[in-house]
């Protein structure tokens, strides 16, 4: 309890010290940073990143055969490769409906300067 007395004391001797438009900015710097903490720690912060291979869960077998080392030395034989042209076929798709703007940009389609309304 001492702890918390004396750093009342020298943080009240502290502010008595200050010019009044100090004791604004210093209040203002403490606002900031406590908005700023709760921002940090209350969004989401994955935001859009995509996932490797559309969050395609693994199953039991494939973690033990990766845990084991099984594709150590021919990585492409823990593909199938169909499966993964899918993937990334639609992982390309997402991308451009997410980007359309800037693929009508460089091929230079509609106004420049504004988006494409369809």
């Amino acid at each position: 309890m001492d702890f918390l007395n004396k750093a009342y004391a020298q943080s009240k001797d502290l502010l008595l010290s200050m010019t009044p438009a100090t004791r604004i900015v210093a209040g203002l710097l403490l606002a900031v940073i406590a908005i700023s903490l709760f921002y940090l720690f209350q969004t989401n912060l994955s935001g859009s990143e995509g996932y490797l291979f559309d969050a395609r869960v693994f199953s039991l077998e494939e973690l033990q055969d990766i845990q084991k080392g099984k594709f150590e030395q021919n990585p492409t034989s823990a593909v199938n490769w169909q499966d993964f042209s899918k993937v990334m076929g639609y992982s390309f798709e997402r991308w451009c409906r997410k980007n359309e703007y800037l693929i009508a940009q460089k091929m230079k389609f509609g106004t420049s300067g504004t988006p494409l309304k369809l």
